[in-house]
């Protein structure tokens, strides 16, 4: 974590991070707040991965001594990103070539649309998505254009077909290029226990793309912003990209606004609102949602809310090294025999999750 000083790391209030952070959202300027230290705020926008993006929004001139010092981060971004890009252009041309369709996830579908420039978006991995059904080819395409198969061993390949997973990969000798298909954009236990997502209607609704010279697609922004805040709140659980995943909503909802009510009517349906909604909540208050109704979004319910607010955002909280994570999980959960079904399997878990686990 950066140098920091008090709970709110660099920042005086919140009010002054959030006026920071908007700009960011709207592609203005940020000013640092009066008497901030300069070296505190450069480390915590680079560790949130808002380095780039900082230094692109000071090319004024204001702010020449905060620019400087995320100069380098912003430099290492160009040559991160462009490296990325070349790896998902080879991987596309494959996956092309044996007609295997495909959506792009996250970062690169992210950097590619509501940025100016891909640079200005950090990012670690490519995500793409592909029908279940031709993961195994999508598979052999990458293992014949020199690509290994990168297995954690406790996330298994057989779990990860279960949940809706994904398969990694990566080039032998590369210090960057890890690829991972997504049997789903909506994986993991939490999803699996406690929701009723349909992956298929997202994919019914995706909209075209053109990234690195190849025909694909993106998920619409409704889609996205679920994708984008249940990953948050299930992967990340508010933690370190948190920050960053704020700025990512409020710059998608500001590039294509959503229908906020058929977005709202689909999350309640998937039975993950309570999630998405206290994401929202989140991005409502540190990046701003325009267009947002102001009826449509509660403020989280009180257990949620002591433990996920602004002030955690910001100091960088991480709920998965606490064990109050397991209970935010299950405060997350819309209705209560769900909550008490993920309770259950999380203790019991049944017999296709052993297998899979091979427990």
């Amino acid at each position: 974590m950066p140098a920091a000083s008090g709970a709110l790391g660099p920042w005086p209030s919140v009010a002054a991070a959030a006026a920071f952070l908007t700009a960011l959202a709207d592609g203005r300027a940020p000013a640092a707040p009066a008497g901030t230290d300069g070296a505190a705020l450069a480390d915590w926008l680079i560790y949130h991965d808002l380095g780039p993006l900082t230094a692109h929004c000071l090319r004024d001139g204001r702010d020449p001594a905060l620019a400087e010092r995320l100069a380098g981060d912003a430099f290492a971004a160009v040559a991160e990103n462009s490296l990325l890009f070349r790896v998902l252009g080879d991987v596309l041309a494959g996956l092309g070539d044996a007609g295997i369709p495909v959506l792009a996830l996250k970062g690169v579908a992210l950097a590619a649309t509501v940025y100016a420039d891909p640079a200005h978006r950090p990012m670690s991995d490519v995500d793409l998505w592909v029908p279940p059904d031709r993961m195994p080819a999508a598979a052999a395409v990458l293992r014949e254009l020199g690509f290994a198969a990168h297995t954690r061993p406790d996330r298994p390949p057989a779990w990860q077909a279960l949940v809706g997973g994904e398969l990694q990969f990566v080039r032998p000798g590369w210090a960057r290029g890890l690829v991972e298909l997504h049997g789903s954009p909506f994986e993991g236990d939490w999803l699996r226990w406690a929701a009723a997502v349909r992956p298929e209607a997202a994919w019914a609704r995706r909209r075209p793309l053109e990234l690195a010279g190849h025909a694909v697609a993106r998920l619409a922004p409704e889609d996205a912003i679920i994708h984008l805040a249940l990953h948050l709140a299930t992967g990340p659980k508010f933690g370190r990209s948190a920050a960053r995943t704020l700025v990512d909503l409020g710059r998608l909802c500001r590039q294509e606004p959503p229908d906020w009510s058929a977005l709202a009517a689909e999350a309640r349906a998937w039975r993950v609102w309570s999630a998405v909604s206290a994401v929202l909540w989140l991005a409502r208050t540190l990046v701003g949602l325009p267009g947002l109704p102001g009826g449509l979004l509660p403020a989280p319910r009180p257990g949620i809310g002591h433990l996920v607010s602004p002030v955690s955002v910001l100091s960088g909280r991480d709920w998965r090294r606490d064990p109050r994570g397991y209970l935010l999980l299950l405060l997350l959960v819309d209705r209560p025999r769900d909550a008490a079904r993920l309770l259950a399997r999380t203790l019991w878990p049944d017999r296709a999750w052993r297998e899979a686990r091979r427990y």
